[in-house]
């Protein structure tokens, strides 16, 4: 085996290498190869996806259909309403408070039905039309029939005056009046229970400018 030659020295690295080497390692730093962390953009609102626009539009015709349904109903019941707030000027002190009676009921029921149907009835046929319009009781019915008593008699018998009171009064407030009559308008409503009341039919007949009203 060769040995090394006695008195001679390793060979040295010289001063340039010996200093770049540790440098170089230095400077390649694993983490600078790192990229920086991306935050992804904020999702925006805009535009909606199909299922919100859906959503929208159910809300949109829902209020639509309940608000219209609500006005309907406010202004199906509105010659009600005033029949009622008419009805409680009515006192057996009335001088004729039969005929008034019997007057508010024919203006309610031409108020909703057709002319042609309700303006020529009178007498036992227009009590019968009242009684079948709604699900009077045994009260009810005899009010009526004490209603169309008294609207014969020349004096008033007042003992009936609760009866007959409360039969209009059970009629007006409980008949399910119908809703397609086309002579049940709003103009018509207003401007015919705001009229004062008057035992005269021919009065009734200038104010529905239709068929003479025979009151029973």
């Amino acid at each position: 085996m060769q040995q090394p030659m006695q008195g001679t020295n390793p060979p040295q690295i010289s001063g340039p290498m010996n200093n770049t080497m540790p440098n170089n390692v230095t400077q390649q730093d694993p983490l600078a190869q790192l990229r920086d962390i991306h935050v992804p953009d904020d999702v925006s609102a805009w535009p909606l996806d199909w299922g919100w626009w859906c959503l929208i539009v159910f809300i949109i015709a829902a209020l639509f259909f309940t608000t219209r349904a609500v006005y309907r109903h406010i202004q199906h019941n509105k010659a009600r309403k005033c029949a009622l707030q008419e009805l409680k000027t009515v006192s057996m002190n009335n001088e004729n408070w039969p005929q008034s009676l019997n007057t508010l009921l024919k203006r309610v029921a031409l108020s909703y039905y057709p002319q042609n149907e309700v303006a020529s009835l009178h007498g036992e046929a227009w009590f019968t039309f009242l009684k079948n319009q709604c699900s009077s009781n045994d009260r009810a019915n005899n009010g009526f029939d004490s209603l169309e008593q008294n609207l014969y008699r020349q004096e008033t018998n007042n003992s009936a005056f609760d009866d007959c009171f409360y039969a209009t009064e059970h009629w007006i407030s409980k008949t399910a009046f119908p809703k397609n009559n086309k002579h049940h308008l709003i103009q018509m409503k207003g401007a015919l229970l705001r009229e004062p009341q008057s035992s005269d039919t021919t009065s009734i007949v200038n104010r529905q400018g239709n068929s003479e009203v025979n009151n029973a």
